[in-house]
């Protein structure tokens, strides 16, 4: 572009025009494109956010005919907040459980409210959250079923994701199911899908999180002893923050085929469960 020589001095007035003729002759002149982001640094914000959890489940018996055996509908308050270098804490506010043919939820029992708990962050061990109120046993209550619907909320994301990037991690801990204490062994692979842009330009990543799981365990009842072993995998669909990392939404399912077998009997199961994970509005 020049202004200052006379289109009649150019040596090539093809390639050359005044920025005054732009206007005269009506062109325009194209604004320049902010370029799509290809990576994102998520950074936690420190600050805590409330979410609901809520777990349908139906178990169904091999070999019965009918409707599911038994099913429930459990539904969890919690709040997290992530810090860097930290790991996660917060507060389990509520645990409501709604058995079939009842509207109203009652409180889960034998769990103490509200209940602090902290979780480790490192990558590639999945955080395990804990609580000073949790009993040494396991089957001493239900504090430890609360925490570990809270599992489902938390994560860590790598330092830098782009559509594609993946991660994985994975624990060890043990849990209690009808009095039985049970050794699990979970694993979890994360996948950033794609990318959402709001109208203010603002990002939410979608992140799809699938899952498998063992499950043994045993419990001696008189002369009897009970042998429980288990399978479970799942998928998780979550709305990610991109500035943040916090979620702010999740959905999907699991199903889990476990097998219970004493001296004299055998039966095997297949809870199929259906997870609705939102963030509350502060």
């Amino acid at each position: 572009w020049s202004s200052d020589v006379c289109s009649s001095d150019l040596k090539y007035p093809s390639y050359w025009i005044r920025l005054a003729d732009v206007s005269r002759l009506g062109l325009i002149v194209a604004a320049p494109i902010a370029a799509r982001p290809t990576h994102w640094t998520p950074r936690p914000a420190g600050i805590a956010a409330d979410y609901t959890i809520e777990i349908d489940g139906a178990l169904t018996l091999e070999d019965a005919a009918g409707p599911p055996r038994d099913s429930a509908s459990l539904r969890i308050v919690v709040s997290v907040r992530r810090a860097v270098g930290t790991g996660f804490s917060g507060v389990l506010r509520s645990a409501t459980v709604r058995s079939p043919g009842t509207n109203t939820p009652a409180p889960l029992p034998k769990l103490p409210l509200p209940a602090p708990y902290t979780a480790f962050a490192s990558r590639g061990i999945s955080p395990a959250p804990a609580s000073r109120l949790a009993p040494v046993n396991a089957c001493d209550g239900n504090l430890d079923v609360a925490l570990t619907v809270v599992r489902e909320l938390l994560f860590v994301m790598p330092d830098t994701v782009s559509v594609g990037t993946t991660w994985t991690d994975s624990s060890s801990y043990r849990t209690c199911r009808d009095g039985i204490p049970l050794d699990v062994v979970a694993q979890r692979r994360f996948t950033v899908e794609r990318a959402a842009p709001d109208s203010a330009g603002h990002f939410t990543l979608v992140v799809l999180r699938r899952s498998s799981a063992s499950y043994r365990g045993w419990s001696a009842r008189g002369d009897d002893t009970t042998w429980v072993t288990g399978r479970a995998s799942g998928e998780l669909r979550y709305r990610v923050d991109a500035t943040s990392g916090a979620p702010a939404s999740a959905s999907g399912t699991a199903s889990l085929d476990v097998e219970v077998r004493s001296g004299t009997t055998r039966q095997r199961a297949t809870q199929v469960s259906v997870t609705r994970i939102a963030r509350l509005a502060p």
